[in-house]
């Protein structure tokens, strides 16, 4: 029995291995197969080692589309274990859970479904109803009946099947790590996307079934963004200070770590020493924190609480990209994909529009992106502009009425579409010369996070207003113990960034500050050598934070090891003084500002953060979570508003837009207003020069921010 466990072990990495490369399930299957015989040799047929081997063998089959293979073996499996009842109810609905499946890409539903109820009654009966595998049984119940045209059914099904993955999720995700309750929303998304795929095919005009949907949107989209943001609010406000600082510290030498390490070999070890140290004194402040455990089970927002927030003239569209889930439950059999947009009014009434397949407009969106690099031709942006105006606006302008204000929450690349510059090739006009177009997580922005606690109580920051410009990215910074040279450097990419001076941003910050004197007199101005990253960090709650400096997103990091762990927050960030001489340190203050360290800030209250600098607002799409980049990070740290940049702009066009929306913005329009005039009036001055308004110059920047004060009444 050894040498099946070993065997069987092995197999288990190569079927996991087999989910990003399909061939390795074949020696999965080879290597399943032998711990099954060795087991047969010397075991009863119906052993639970046999059972769990051809229950893990029969899922493996699925995956590699064996199923007359795969049939054959869990029939014989069941057959023999109803034969000598061995087994306990729960491992016997796992036959059942495991035949139904087969059943069901076979094709014959009504079997399935016989199937599927077989095992709930037996998971219920031993497990009371509340686990993943009477979810499963729920869903594959839900799925035939669609299939078999009994949507209502399947509906009842599939709201049993959601109920209790939300009901679980908070004790799922616990405390662990964010790329682990990734993996685990990601296993969640299938019932998901099931449902929503089921209601806006055959419910498109049940407002309850919709509503339903929405919600259980709303449950799962930016669940982990959420997550992040109330543990920084807990360190914030709900621990002792020296919590705090040691949970800072522990981040940061995660960060020195990871970029800096001592030594390459040992680079896992330090890595891992850091991150298990962080996860413990995360789980400490969980535990001791009355802020995180109510936001942790403390989530659910309606879609009557969102709509109340809507001013008449306003709606949100939640946009989602589902898998076409429906008729599969095999990932590799879900081949296709379609945005979605659940566009709801004040009156609490919902729309689904259906952008289409997602594939084809991802490629619509990359298209676009390429052609907004530098030097590229402004002629060839405005045509995409346009494609992207029919793609996306054309179905959505048909069912917000007369809709003023347009709250969008994207999903996937959607987050990369500068919504406010798709053209109309008809008339000409820009999206924005309609619409009032803010940016949002999810609609559960909308609805405040009630934190029940006192004000926060402590001196007040040192400056309202914080700028920050032109710094020397090629200073030698002298820090200390931690600046001497690395000896081993292996984060290659890292060695190709190189950072050219910005002095005009000396001028752009000059303006802001006289802009603003008047509102916000109390100002601190960073620049040059001043401009250091240790000072950064340092600040904590001003109004404003205005940074003009480079902003860098890496795609690839050129270290495997930290790809791997899908350490994005770390390839993102700002280019501070020092930059340049970044490979030699081992400090993680070693000038360039990661969006992982910007996430530990402490901007709890900070109405703006200004990212005027190139590129800001890309970083990496994760389908429901947004974006893993610097507006993950400074939303995190706790800024209500961000301003950002989607592509380069030129020096003298950012300044310009820069002085425009800090004039609007001092004159008491909220931040989104305030960028919409500042836009307005450019595309006025480029028309009126006799030239076109090519949205290039202009449509790069973008507020995420809610579009009304946050909890206002409507």
């Amino acid at each position: 029995p050894d040498a099946a466990t070993y065997l069987v072990n092995l197999g288990r990495l190569y079927s996991q291995w087999g989910k990003t490369e399909p061939d390795k399930y074949e020696k999965a299957r080879v290597l399943y197969e032998q711990a099954l015989r060795l087991r047969e040799k010397r075991l009863l047929p119906s052993h639970l080692s046999i059972w769990n081997v051809q229950i893990e063998l029969t899922r493996l089959l699925l995956q590699m589309g064996q199923f007359s293979d795969a049939e054959s073996l869990i029939r014989e499996a069941v057959h023999n274990q109803q034969v000598n009842l061995g087994l306990d109810q729960q491992d016997l609905g796992m036959g059942h859970l495991a035949l139904a499946d087969v059943r069901f890409e076979q094709g014959d539903y009504k079997d399935a479904a016989g199937h599927y109820q077989h095992a709930l009654s037996l998971f219920e009966r031993s497990l009371g109803g509340k686990n993943s595998s009477t979810v499963a049984a729920l869903v594959g119940l839900g799925r035939a009946a669609v299939l078999q045209e009994q949507s209502d059914v399947g509906l009842g099904y599939l709201r049993r099947a959601a109920a209790l993955e939300n009901e679980a999720l908070p004790y799922r995700l616990g405390i662990a790590r964010a790329n682990r309750k990734l993996e685990l929303l990601d296993e969640a998304d299938g019932t998901r996307d099931l449902v929503i795929g089921v209601v806006e095919k055959y419910f498109g005009a049940d407002e309850a079934a919709k509503q339903f949907a929405m919600e259980l949107l709303l449950s799962r989209k930016g669940r982990v963004f959420e997550d992040e943001a109330l543990l920084q609010l807990t360190t914030a406000e709900d621990l002792p200070g020296g919590a705090r600082y040691k949970w800072v510290e522990l981040k940061r030498r995660k960060v020195a770590y990871v970029m800096h390490p001592p030594v390459a070999e040992f680079r896992s070890s330090f890595i891992q020493g850091a991150e298990r140290e962080l996860e413990e004194q995360e789980t400490q402040l969980a535990v001791h924190s009355r802020v995180y455990a109510q936001g942790r089970f403390d989530r659910a927002v309606t879609v009557a609480e969102i709509a109340k927030t809507l001013q008449p003239n306003a709606v949100l569209i939640e946009f989602v990209k589902v898998r076409d889930v429906v008729a599969s439950a095999l990932k590799h059999k879900q081949i296709g994909s379609h945005y979605l947009g659940f566009v709801l009014r004040p009156n609490q009434t919902i729309t689904i529009i259906n952008l289409g397949d997602g594939a084809t407009l991802d490629e619509a969106i990359n298209q676009f992106r390429e052609s907004v690099v530098p030097d590229s031709a402004v002629e060839t942006a405005l045509e995409k502009v346009q494609d992207l105006y029919e793609r996306i606006w054309v179905p959505i302008s048909g069912t917000i009425d007369t809709a003023f204000s347009v709250i969008l929450s994207p999903d996937g690349l959607l987050n990369f579409v500068p919504f406010a510059g798709l053209q109309d090739p008809e008339d000409g006009n820009f999206a924005i010369e309609r619409w009032a177009i803010s940016y949002v997580t999810s609609g559960r922005d909308l609805v405040p996070y009630q934190r029940n606690l006192p004000w926060f109580v402590g001196p007040p920051p040192p400056a309202d207003f914080v700028l920050v410009a032109d710094p020397v990215f090629k200073a030698h910074l002298n820090l200390g113990m931690n600046g001497v040279m690395a000896t081993f450097f292996d984060l290659d990419q890292k060695k190709f960034l190189d950072f050219n001076a910005l002095p005009k941003t000396l001028e752009e910050v000059e303006t802001v500050s006289h802009l603003m004197q008047q509102l916000l007199p109390r100002q601190r101005i960073l620049t040059k050598d001043a401009a250091r990253e240790e000072t950064i960090l340092a600040v904590r709650r001003p109004s404003i934070l205005h940074l003009a400096t480079h902003g860098f997103f890496v795609s690839h990091s050129g270290n495997p090891s930290l790809d791997r762990r899908e350490n994005v927050l770390l390839r993102s960030g700002l280019a501070l003084a020092g930059a340049n001489s970044f490979h030699g340190t081992l400090s993680h203050l070693d000038g360039l500002l990661t969006a992982d360290e910007v996430s530990g800030m402490d901007l709890q209250d900070t109405d703006l953060v200004v990212l005027s600098a190139c590129q800001t607002g890309v970083g990496e799409a994760k389908n429901g979570e947004g974006v893993y980049g610097l507006r993950r990070a400074f939303s995190v740290a706790g800024a209500k508003n961000l301003v950002m940049s989607l592509w380069r702009v030129s020096d003298d066009w950012t300044a310009r837009q820069m002085s425009a929306f800090y004039k609007h913005y001092s004159e008491g329009k909220l931040p989104v207003e305030a960028l919409r005039a500042a836009q307005l009036e450019m595309i006025s001055k480029l028309r009126q020069a006799g030239g076109e308004a090519f949205p290039v110059l202009w449509a790069a920047f973008i507020v995420q921010g809610p579009a009304i004060p946050v909890g206002a009444a409507p």
